[in-house]
């Protein structure tokens, strides 16, 4: 079973999984492959997407970085208030700044979602961090994260890890 296989079939498992948080919503996913390492993007009808999310690869005990952009076609905002993966004992939303000469990175608390926006995790910028990781992740697997709003919506979303 090739890479590619496996995450259109995480994809599909990632729908359904979506439907089961959200009632009986559906949803719609792409799936994408221009470096060779295929990336998905997921909307569900609860009105949040994720789009080309991808992971740094990682050695287990490590940390390492989730990037993506989300996206909230709601007519009502929405805020991300956390994050969670079973791939790392913690997950937490953080942000690259410049501070002097010296880039640092620091904690997010909350980041508001408006309605038809969009929030992008980025390399030095807003990113999400997994810290300790249970395994390691090399290019072609993928890692799950969820992440939780205040309106009590939760979208789980599949990164493919990938080199920069």
């Amino acid at each position: 079973m090739t890479s590619r296989t496996i995450c259109a079939a995480c994809a599909s498992g990632l729908l359904l999984l979506s439907g089961a948080c959200g009632g009986s919503e559906q949803g719609s996913s792409q799936e994408s492959a221009d470096d060779g390492a295929a990336t998905v993007s997921v909307t569900t009808a609860t009105g949040l997407a994720a789009v080309e999310p991808w992971a740094r690869p990682a050695d287990a005990g490590k940390n390492t970085a989730v990037y993506l952009q989300l996206e909230n076609t709601l007519p009502d905002g929405d805020s991300l208030i956390g994050v969670r993966s079973e791939g790392a004992e913690r997950a937490a939303l953080h942000e690259s700044v410049m501070e002097g000469a010296t880039m640092r990175m620091r904690p997010m608390i909350g980041v508001a979602l408006p309605s038809g926006g969009r929030i992008a995790f980025r390399p030095m910028g807003p990113h999400v961090m997994l810290l300790r990781l249970r395994d390691p992740l090399v290019p072609g697997d993928t890692v799950e994260v969820t992440f939780d709003f205040a309106s009590g919506r939760s979208l789980a979303v599949r990164a493919g890890v990938r080199t920069p």
